[in-house]
């Protein structure tokens, strides 16, 4: 026998429904792909919120996140798929930070209508950054030489024991600052920032949720289960109000 369309979408909800509420967790440091060591696949969670979107009953969609950050692969795609739900009719999404929300975490938030934060969250980290170790010298003194035998100039930049240049460490420089120019972007357009308010916020710092509401990284500070309190009645608001005569 066919399954009802009610039916079938709550069956595979991946997400807690409270009222008309899709709560979506982001916990954890953040990857492209799930992985058995913990953390979050910004994949599975794209995935989530295009399940919301499509749920009769998901009016309002609340991002609890709790996160130092992690790649940037993934993260401008889910960035996109959160500001996605701000276009659609009917729909709204929150930002919950609880604790910790940095660098690749706020991107995501950012995007959301409204970003809220406990008390004491660690709010920011905005920037892009690339660790690279040169350890050549000390190889050398223990007698190993590594050797890249490489296509062109700089494929294999980094390899291990193998000297960093200044050649080397611009050339990463500028993915590096390529980079963060689309997560500063993104924070424009999620946030309405003025190019001023950025520059201040855009120093690697994170900051106590009273120092970031004041920053402009978020709107209120408030408990989890205030803004699932919130985001309920904002579905309900929106439930009740009457449709518009049309003429």
């Amino acid at each position: 026998p066919e399954i009802p369309l009610d039916v079938a979408v709550k069956e595979k909800r991946r997400y807690q429904l409270t009222g008309n509420v899709a709560i979506i967790p982001i916990h954890g440091p953040m990857m492209k792909a799930e992985s058995k060591f913990g953390g979050v696949g910004t994949q599975g969670v794209r995935k989530m919120i295009r399940e919301a979107k499509t749920d009769y009953e998901v009016r309002t969609i609340l991002l609890h996140i709790d996160s130092p950050g992690g790649h940037v692969s993934g993260t401008q795609e889910l960035a996109d798929e959160v500001y996605s739900v701000r276009q659609v009719p009917g729909k709204h999404i929150l930002a919950h930070i609880e604790d910790l929300g940095a660098s690749a975490a706020y991107w995501v938030a950012s995007q959301a209508e409204r970003i809220t934060a406990n008390m004491t969250a660690e709010i920011g980290s905005i920037g892009t950054v690339a660790v690279l170790t040169d350890n050549s010298a000390r190889l050398e003194r223990l007698g190993v030489r590594v050797h890249v035998i490489a296509t062109g100039k700089y494929k294999g930049v980094g390899t291990e024991g193998v000297s960093i240049s200044g050649e080397d460490l611009s050339y990463i420089r500028t993915r590096v600052e390529s980079l963060n120019e689309h997560f500063q972007t993104s924070i424009l357009r999620g946030r309405k920032l003025s190019l001023v308010q950025l520059a201040q916020m855009s120093d690697g710092r994170v900051h106590i949720a009273t120092q970031a509401k004041a920053m402009g990284f978020i709107d209120a500070i408030m408990s989890f289960e205030e803004a699932v309190e919130e985001a309920q009645n904002l579905s309900i608001r929106d439930i009740k109000m009457p449709s518009p005569v049309r003429q």
